[in-house]
């Protein structure tokens, strides 16, 4: 394999060796700059394969423009020598029959044997060795990765990716994996935790969940309006009277001691499209002017420590942020539980969403994580479980047990108690406050009533 490779580069033209090199080593560039450069992390242990095969053109790539000066040699040789053959008939049409120079095959062998004495053209040849085993052993990590995708996709189906936020409202969530709820269905359950309800929905559209622990009304209203039939609801969060986590804050030391007096100063946002959407619809119901308003969004880590140093007047969040502030001085509220005054409780404002892809391809696996969260939900509605739950919260968000035990507790609605009627009609109600622009059908994002009763 070796000498032929080398035999057949020589046969090449200067030309074609050129454009082999050039492609070759381009196309190893970009594999190794799409694969790391342009995607700024490190790649894992598969991603690897492309930037292992782009050093293996890009060293192809040197070993071919190795041979263009040998090349250029021979192609001297071969010039020569029909020079001489030109001379040698003039000649011999003078002078009578006189003997030709070598043909073209012949200089080429010559040129050939010749060449493999030298000490550049053997360490060439052990390039192209080591060229060859690259390429072998390439070939046989690419059909190694084939495989073992294949294994994983077969074992896929006894392993869900459920993305959360680091707030209390996930205790369903935290609580069924720490009671083992996942393992008594036979369910391995890993969990990602994501800053906002829209990158946790847009990950599972990518392939990336096959379920979020809770997705807002909101976020999965404009989602389905957009890209319909992505999800499913299988559950719901419920705010009523003594069961909300978002306040309104004012900072200790603005002189704010009503909504109206927010004109004219800025207020932080918990992330996301849905507080957007809420604060514009609550501020505007108490009659306030948004132009005179500017909106920061903020991340939950960084909420407290910009109303400490003044760089917001007052804050539409959550919990524990809101507790936090109040706790510490910092803030005092200006109104709890805000999204009743534009639709009365019970409010139906999120849902564990299950991918399509999860329910329709492994429909046993979506009603094992459905079963597990239901069992969840029953058992934190049991009494004396309050601080076994608040250590759960404690385990998977900042929050500490006792900071969980002074906020309010979240309610849910399994699958079969779900009011679907209600859900309609906040959806509608979004629609009429401009928080969303197209109107969904409920039906459409709901799981079956027979979900689980089927086989």
């Amino acid at each position: 394999m070796v000498s032929l490779t080398f035999r057949r580069l020589l046969l090449l033209s200067e030309v074609v060796i050129t454009i082999w090199g050039t492609l070759l080593g381009s196309a190893g560039i970009n594999l190794i700059t799409s694969s790391v450069i342009l995607n700024l992390k490190v790649p894992d242990r598969w991603e690897l394969l492309p930037v292992i095969f782009g050093i293996v053109l890009v060293y192809w790539s040197v070993v071919i423009f190795c041979f263009l000066e040998r090349r250029r040699v021979l192609d001297k040789l071969l010039e020569l020598n029909d020079e001489l053959i030109v001379q040698q008939k003039e000649e011999n049409c003078k002078e009578g029959p006189v003997k030709l120079p070598k043909k073209r095959k012949e200089i080429k062998e010559d040129f050939e044997k010749e060449q493999l004495k030298h000490d550049d053209t053997k360490r060439l040849l052990y390039a192209i060795r080591l060229g060859w085993g690259l390429v072998i052993i390439v070939l046989c990590l690419y059909v190694s990765a084939f495989f073992i995708s294949g294994c994983k996709s077969n074992t896929k189906s006894n392993h869900v990716i459920i993305g959360y936020q680091e707030i209390a409202l996930y205790r369903h969530l935290f609580t069924a994996i720490e009671r083992g709820y996942f393992d008594q269905e036979k369910v391995k359950v890993e969990v990602r935790p994501f800053v906002s309800a829209n990158q946790m929905i847009q990950a599972m559209i990518a392939g990336k969940l096959d379920a979020t622990g809770l997705s807002n009304m909101e976020v999965a209203l404009s989602v389905e309006s957009k890209d319909p039939d992505r999800f499913e609801l299988v559950n719901m969060l419920v705010w009523k009277d003594n069961s909300f986590p978002d306040y309104i804050l004012a900072r200790k030391g603005s002189d704010i001691d009503s909504l109206k007096q927010l004109e004219g100063h800025v207020v932080g946002l918990h992330p996301g499209s849905a507080v957007r959407g809420f604060s514009k619809a609550v501020l505007e119901y108490f009659g306030l002017d948004l132009s005179g308003i500017s909106f920061l969004e903020l991340k939950p880590a960084i909420m407290q420590s910009s109303v400490s140093a003044g760089r917001v007047d007052g804050v539409y969040c959550m919990d524990p942020v809101a507790t936090t502030l109040v706790e510490t001085g910092e803030a005092h509220v200006l109104v709890a539980n805000p999204l009743k005054y534009i639709f009365a409780p019970p409010i139906p404002i999120s849902g564990t969403a299950l991918s399509k892809i999860l329910i329709n391809e492994r429909p046993d696996d979506a009603r094992k994580i459905i079963r597990a969260l239901e069992k969840a939900i029953i058992y934190m509605r049991q009494p004396g479980h309050e601080d076994e739950i608040a250590g759960y919260i404690a385990k998977y968000t900042p929050i500490s047990p006792e900071m969980s035990l002074k906020m309010n507790d979240s309610e849910y609605w399994t699958t079969e108690e779900i009011d679907r009627e209600r859900i309609q009609a906040l959806a509608d109600k979004f629609i009429e406050l401009e928080i969303i622009d197209k109107a969904v059908e409920i039906t459409n994002i709901m799981i079956p009533k027979d979900f689980l009763e089927k086989k």
